[in-house]
């Protein structure tokens, strides 16, 4: 039992510590991020609203700085 216990609490502890690291940090936020702007625009692209598409780029290049 103590194993399994300093397994999961290891495995915690590491999972935790990652977020000391920048780039791990913007990696996480870009894939966090990006998939909710494309839902967001989705049906915007869909209806081939186009004049609207230099505003959406223009976020998504401002979350991958």
């Amino acid at each position: 039992m103590i194993y399994i216990y300093n397994y999961h609490m290891y495995k915690k502890e590491s999972d935790i510590s990652k977020f000391k690291d920048d780039d791990y940090c913007t990696a996480y936020i870009r894939s966090q991020c990006l998939p909710e702007i494309a839902a967001k625009y989705k049906e915007t692209i869909k209806s081939g609203n186009i004049s609207n598409l230099r505003d959406i780029t223009a976020e998504i290049k401002r979350i991958m700085e």
